[in-house]
């Protein structure tokens, strides 16, 4: 009986916590109704992680990420969905950062899943 104060304070922080509103993901504009756009959306994330490696200068594993048809070669044969979701069997290595955040990945689905048009 003498600790049930502490306990219902302690109990009330943590579904504080647990309750937590995540406004990146509130945020995503994979979430909304606006379709991804390859120059707005999908290249700049592109040119900012992938490029170090598979730039013209330094095409890492002979591939080349610096425009519109480079890129759409990988999506189109698969590798660009597998490298970013790490579907495929080999160590993650990409990108040298980190993992894409989920937002990040739901745009690049999304663009895919659209066809992955040239806008």
């Amino acid at each position: 009986m003498r600790y049930t104060g502490l306990t219902l304070l302690l109990l009330f922080f943590i579904l504080q916590e647990s309750c937590a509103y995540d406004t990146a993901l509130a945020d995503c504009r994979a979430d909304q109704n606006t379709p991804i756009s390859f120059r707005s959306d999908v290249f700049p994330l592109v040119n900012n992680t992938c490029n170090e490696c598979h730039s013209e200068s330094n095409h890492s594993g002979g591939i080349i990420l610096s425009d519109y048809q480079m890129i759409k070669i990988f999506v189109d044969n698969g590798e660009f969905y597998n490298s970013i979701y790490y579907t495929h069997n080999a160590i993650p290595m990409m990108p040298i950062g980190g993992k894409l955040t989920a937002c990040e990945l739901k745009a690049i689905k999304s663009w895919i899943d659209h066809q992955s048009p040239d806008n």
